[in-house]
């Protein structure tokens, strides 16, 4: 004769899926586990992602007003330049 726990039957059978799947360090216990951890590594890195852009737009803010003092410096020079070239040639405009 066959007893109930040699076979469980189809319900036994869904209940030991259910268990296994739905237990402790079952299959959806570590998925969610590892979907957590990857939630928690992209949160990370996008905080990281953030700081990096940040601190690259001020560089490129210091380089580009650094670069615009230069420039005006520049068209003074070429301006006093063009300036001095006329005097020199006579052109008294």
């Amino acid at each position: 004769k066959i007893t109930n726990e040699q076979n469980p039957g189809i319900a036994g059978a869904m209940q030991g899926v259910r268990d296994r799947l739905q237990g402790d360090n079952g299959a959806l216990e570590i998925s969610q586990n590892r979907l957590d951890q990857i939630k928690e590594d992209l949160l990370k890195a996008r905080e990281k992602l953030d700081e990096d852009s940040s601190r690259y737009e001020l560089q490129l803010q210091k380089t580009f007003a650094n670069m615009d003092r230069q420039l005006v410096a520049l068209q003074a020079t070429q301006s006093y330049l063009t300036q001095q070239i006329a005097i020199w040639n006579g052109d008294n405009n």
